[in-house]
């Protein structure tokens, strides 16, 4: 899927019940015919991934940023190349220090700091990027059409997130609409526009359509960007729907290639 689509569908559609849900009692994908990997297939993935600007394919080393999440809390986000990641939460509004205290304890708990985890991983995938070929390697990938690639979970950890997803490219290489199949027979309809930066592409907008109780209900998500250093990182995500007040999720206090170290990474 495209540079932040995952991140961002799993922050907005609920990134904590994705966690939440029990991945299929599947086990780790084995070299052999059983895992179909069409070579022509994965290599239409790698050429959409090519084709977006992902700021951790552009010399990306480390960042930190803040995300106010509508609960009143603040989670303040590090990540260094390749993989490490820390968060803090704090509260946006001052409140008596015990009381604050007792409050920031339940983020102590394993089962809410895995929920936190999942939207940690889900708001960073969005700033920094994550490349589609890399994310389903796992996971069969096959060539249904000449503009059409399917996606088939096998890895558990994608199992957990959809059944299938169908991705449809236009001339130029990019992915503008997907067909995803959750893992209980929910079909959500996705329409993805983008914009030129240079010779690469920036996801603009993401249109989703599900089906409702009466009738098909859709959800517009837009994104605004902003240059930080010598990147261009998802600043803003706003997402509206009908007959309801459009929200928006801000990323904050971006700073890159600080020169983290690891030390900045232990609890």
């Amino acid at each position: 899927m495209s540079r932040p689509l995952a991140g961002l569908v799993a922050a907005w559609l609920g990134a904590v019940a994705v966690a939440q849900t029990p991945a299929p009692e599947t086990p780790e994908p084995k070299a052999g015919p059983q895992l179909r990997r069409d070579a022509e297939a994965v290599k239409r993935l790698e050429a959409y991934d090519a084709l977006q600007y992902l700021p951790v394919d552009a010399g990306l080393k480390d960042i930190s940023f803040s995300v106010a999440l509508p609960t009143g809390v603040i989670l303040d986000i590090r990540w260094k190349s390749p993989d490490k990641v820390a968060w803090t939460p704090r509260l946006a509004k001052e409140v008596p220090k015990e009381a604050e205290r007792v409050w920031l304890l339940q983020f102590e708990t394993p089962k809410f700091k895995a929920e936190v985890d999942a939207q940690v991983q889900s708001f960073l995938k969005s700033v920094i990027g994550e490349k589609t070929a890399s994310k389903y390697s796992k996971d069969e990938v096959r060539r249904v059409a000449p503009d059409q690639v399917q996606i088939v979970a096998v890895a558990p950890e994608t199992a957990a997130m959809m059944r299938e997803a169908t991705l449809t490219f236009d001339p130029r290489g990019l992915v503008t609409a997907i067909k995803v199949v959750s893992p209980v027979g929910a079909v959500t309809d996705m329409e993805q526009s983008y914009r030129a930066k240079g010779d690469k592409f920036l996801l603009e907008q993401v249109k989703m359509t599900n089906p409702g109780p009466t009738g098909p209900m859709t959800t517009t998500m837009k994104l605004e960007y902003a240059e930080v250093g010598a990147y261009v990182l998802v600043k803003k995500m706003e997402l509206s729907a009908e007959d309801q007040k459009p929200a928006a999720l801000e990323f904050s206090d971006m700073k890159v290639d600080q020169g983290l170290k690891d030390e900045d990474f232990r609890k």
